[in-house]
């Protein structure tokens, strides 16, 4: 059974380039446009990654940190945003994300981040 990624982006253009990315990574790829919808995906499927992004029009990004935390959900969330800032991205840490991405990203820095944050969970498991 392949390891579960969630993506969480409100844009379709950017959910649909994401899950192209991700077609040769081994893992089953899930996605929500809302973070109410991510947040029922979190809880239900429990997946081992999530790709997060910030600025999403019902739930702010760091609220769904706050949430897997808060609940226990053990998942490694990687920040995405647009609006990137030293600030965001400490905070973003101090609430549980493992790394940050500034979009637009490339396929190539998806893929590396992915790497390092498996490698990390292994090593922790």
């Amino acid at each position: 059974m392949l390891p579960k990624l969630l993506i969480i982006e409100d844009s379709p253009s950017m959910l649909h380039m994401y899950t192209g990315f991700l077609q040769q990574e081994p893992l089953a790829v899930l996605s929500a446009e809302t973070g109410a919808e991510g947040l029922r995906i979190l809880r239900r499927e429990r997946p081992a990654l999530v790709l997060l992004d910030l600025k999403l029009p019902d739930i702010d990004g760091q609220e769904i940190l706050e949430a897997i935390a808060a609940e226990g959900i053990e998942t490694a969330a990687v920040v995405m945003t647009a609006h990137g800032s030293v600030d965001v991205a400490v905070k973003a840490m101090r609430l549980g994300a493992v790394d940050f991405l500034v979009k637009p990203f490339t396929q190539e820095r998806l893929s590396k981040t992915l790497t390092k944050v498996q490698e990390l969970h292994q090593l922790k498991s």
